[in-house]
């Protein structure tokens, strides 16, 4: 998720939610079927979709308690938004947390949880016009159930007025930081990426990049609360690093890295050393990349091949520090790296892949999630 806030310290947060709920909560009617189920010999459960329909963004992630909560962009009988699922009751329930307006849409959610693990959902607002598919963008809004019933969400607060979007949020406590495209559709093929957060009060926005590609930024903040962001220019890969909450980027390029790189992933370790992982499209097989941060960047180390129309791309790091890779394309591809080795697995074979998305729990539950023509998906393994 992503905004312009951060929580003032109470539960009425950053945002100030209001605390009116857009829908009532409800079992999904069609969850939980089989798909492409693909034996696995590492303890991956057989893919299983959550709900039918048509759905084109995904954005997951674990609260302290080791529950799932996932955050899609489709539509679900004729009804479109934004979908919450989760399976903190002990089975998967769904609801609309942001419902699609004539000549008005939301795409690109992204979800996180604040210290008490209140749930926050961001998505930026697509403006219509006539036939066009894709306006100008409208701003980030943001919903969560701070202050309210669990799973009772506010009706949707402006974020980050427009041009914004795609954005990606973290919480650290109570403070909501957000980066995202400053993009006017458009007019801007390769917008700006900047950073917002709030101290003592007041928003602060930053200037990340001046331009940049048109993929969400990849944001994490270390331990300190401070923002770590990757991202992708047609020069390559790009890593900004801030010296402060708010802001004061210092941005590295990846050595070995150019303008056959994309869809960048990043996760930081205890330790606050960034590693990245991004798709390599040299012309012939894609391949998966990855570089972890010492006293410098390293040249990139392959991974392995990646699916073919690979859509996105995860990464995370269990208890033990070793990396976990999800890719989704026209299968769903899990790699594992101790060390220098690579392991990989097949979990499913996909038709008509749109986003994806893999986290681990605190007790190294990992899921992954994607999203396609057809419905929303999930497997998960216990390590």
């Amino acid at each position: 998720m992503r905004r312009w806030i951060v929580v003032a310290g109470s539960l009425s947060l950053i945002l100030m939610l209001s605390p009116a709920p857009l829908v009532a909560q409800g079992a999904p009617t069609d969850a939980i079927r089989v798909a492409a189920a693909i034996p696995s010999a590492s303890g991956w459960s057989a893919p299983a979709r959550l709900a039918g329909g048509s759905f084109m963004a995904v954005s997951l992630v674990f609260d302290s308690a080791s529950h799932a909560h996932v955050a899609a962009e489709g539509t679900i009988a004729g009804r479109s938004g934004i979908w919450y699922f989760t399976d903190r009751t002990g089975s998967w329930t769904r609801q609309r947390i942001m419902a699609d307006a004539r000549g008005k849409a939301w795409k690109g959610p992204s979800i996180t949880f604040d210290a008490h693990d209140r749930i926050i959902v961001a998505a930026w607002r697509d403006s219509r016009l006539g036939l066009d598919p894709g306006g100008p963008s409208k701003g980030i809004y943001v919903v969560s159930d701070q202050g309210l019933p669990r799973g009772t969400f506010s009706v949707p607060q402006l974020l980050v007025p427009g041009p914004a979007a795609e954005p990606t949020i973290k919480a650290f406590g109570t403070r909501l930081a957000v980066a995202y495209l400053a993009w006017l559709r458009t007019a801007e093929p390769q917008p700006a990426i900047k950073f917002t957060t709030r101290s003592a009060g007041q928003r602060v926005t930053s200037t990340v990049a001046k331009r940049a590609g048109s993929g969400p930024p990849a944001l994490h903040l270390d331990t300190s609360g401070r923002p770590r962001i990757a991202y992708v220019t047609p020069a390559g890969v790009h890593y900004a690093s801030a010296a402060t909450a708010t802001g004061d980027f210092a941005v590295s390029k990846l050595p070995g890295t150019g303008p056959d790189d994309d869809l960048p992933a990043l996760t930081i370790d205890p330790a606050g050393r960034p590693t990245i992982a991004w798709l390599h499209d040299s012309g012939e097989r894609e391949s998966l990349r990855y570089a972890r941060k010492g006293a410098s960047w390293p040249s990139p180390s392959r991974i392995g091949p990646a699916p073919v129309f690979t859509t996105a791309l995860a990464i995370d790091l269990d208890s033990s520090g070793a990396l976990h890779v999800v890719a989704v394309g026209d299968s769903v591809r899990e790699v594992t790296g101790v060390g220098t080795t690579f392991t990989g697995e097949t979990l499913a074979r996909v038709t008509l892949p749109w986003d994806g998305a893999m986290r681990l729990s605190s007790g190294d539950e990992e899921m992954a999630v994607w999203v396609t023509g057809k419905g929303l998906y999930m497997t998960r393994r216990s390590l």
